[in-house]
Order: C-alpha cells, then sequence, then structure tokens
C-alpha cells in the first residue's frame, strides 16, 4: 500500500506551514532565521523572475547559490513553478562545471553572491546557457501566462550530482515522493518530534542537508540550524533555538 504521505509534494509541504504557522522559525543560519511566510515570499519572487525570463515547466535550472536564504528561496521556487533544480558545488570549475550543466541540459543558471562561481560562470559564459544573478531574479517582474505548477510526487524535480569520489560525478534524477521517502524515514526511525532541533554543516547542494535536515524538520515542525562557516567556527553568529 503506498504510503499517502508520499503523495504529498514540497511545494505542498511549504503551503501547508504558510497556512497554519506563517511565523514560525524554521531555519536558523549566519544569515539570521527564516520562517515559513519569508521563505514563501522570497521563492515566489525567484519564480516569477525566473518565469519571466521564459523558464517554462519541466525546464532544468541550474542553481550556483551558497548562503542559505538565497539557496532556500531558489529551491522552493523552482518547487512551486515546476522547474527541475540542479544544484551545483559553488566550487565547481572549467570542464566539471560545463559537464554538470551540459549533462543536465540546464536552460538557465542562477547563481548566488559568491564572487569566485560568479567569475568562473563568466569566464564559461559562451559555453553556458543563460547566466542570472540572483539579486535580479528578486526584482519584481510581470509574468505573461506561462504554465507554471509543482511537478507530479513521481515526475524528475531534481538533479543531483554525486560527489565524484570514485570516478566523474554523475546526475542522479529524484522525484518529490522518492525524497519524501528519505525525509519520512529520518522522522521515523529517529522519532524526532516538533520539540527536536536539527543541525546541519551541509552546504544545501547536498542531499543531506536537503532531506535529512531541512524537509526533515518541516514535516515534524521543527527547527533547522544550519552552520555555513563551519562545523562549530567559533562566533558563527546564529541565533539559538527557541525554548517555545
Amino acid at each position: 500500500m503506498t504510503d499517502p504521505r508520499l503523495t504529498v509534494s514540497l511545494a505542498d509541504l511549504l503551503v501547508s506551514r504558510v497556512a497554519n504557522t506563517p511565523d514560525k522559525v524554521v531555519i536558523r543560519s549566519d544569515q539570521g532565521c527564516l520562517t515559513y511566510r519569508e521563505i514563501e515570499e522570497k521563492s515566489l519572487l525567484i519564480a516569477e523572475g525566473l518565469s519571466a525570463v521564459g523558464v517554462q515547466r519541466g525546464d532544468s535550472v541550474a542553481t550556483m547559490v551558497q548562503r542559505t536564504d538565497q539557496a532556500l528561496a531558489v529551491w522552493f521556487a523552482c518547487a512551486r513553478s515546476g522547474f527541475v533544480e540542479v544544484p551545483l558545488n559553488v566550487e565547481l570549475k572549467d570542464e566539471l562545471l560545463v559537464d554538470a550543466v551540459v549533462g543536465a541540459n540546464c536552460s538557465i543558471i542562477v547563481v548566488g553572491d559568491d564572487p569566485a562561481a560568479s567569475q568562473q560562470l563568466e569566464a564559461l559564459e559562451e559555453r553556458l546557457p543563460r547566466i542570472s544573478k540572483i539579486e535580479d531574479l528578486e526584482e519584481p517582474a510581470v509574468v505573461h501566462g506561462g504554465n507554471s505548477r509543482p511537478l507530479g510526487p513521481d515526475e524528475v524535480s531534481l538533479i543531483l550530482y554525486t560527489s565524484g569520489t570514485t570516478g566523474r560525478s554523475k546526475g542522479v534524477r529524484l522525484s518529490d515522493r522518492m525524497t519524501m521517502r528519505l525525509a519520512w524515514s529520518i522522522v521515523d526511525h529517529a522519532g524526532l518530534t516538533r520539540d527536536d532541533v536539527l543541525f546541519t554543516v551541509f552546504p544545501l547542494h547536498h542531499i543531506a542537508a536537503r532531506f535529512v535536515s531541512v524537509v526533515a524538520a518541516m514535516l515534524i515542525e521543527g527547527e533547522v540550524v544550519i552552520q555555513e562557516k563551519g562545523f562549530l567556527q567559533a562566533g558563527s553568529g546564529i541565533p539559538a533555538p527557541t525554548t517555545e
């Protein structure tokens, strides 16, 4: 029998949390705190910006975004609009970067405010599809028509590249049903509840950060702390979790 929990998409999950607990903090990082409402608002801007530059439902969108708030915004923008996100390590360079973008058939690359990533993309501009800075996509945009809606539970919604430990990185095609199964397995086997605060040092192009931490925290209505600057680095500036 199919677990009914696995029919809920990532976009559905965010909509549900915004409807019930919009001002609850779910993310804490070096960039501060993020509530469900803030993630919703930021992702809507990015989604409209991507649609305005011609991205269509089912298109692959490469993302090179390090900052937690920006990475979450573009992640949920893709989820709500039916874009296939391809999150890439911001340190990818040269042929590895080109191969990843071309291999996933990306129609656009979204880059955050990481200067090194921007410089690398500019150097390869002639071999890559359109490059858009996230700050430009955050500007209010006029969207004409379009067919934006979340992808189905069994459609490919995410392509994650392996680390390349045993060879060249490979793009793994994932659906919402597959990733929700992973997140729920963590919740169920660890016995997580809304009183738990999860912690990760992995960047958001990593499957553990996304589904073992962020989505798992959303499922239990808990919180997740994302350490951007390295494991337990002094003076990280991460706000303390709530005790409510």
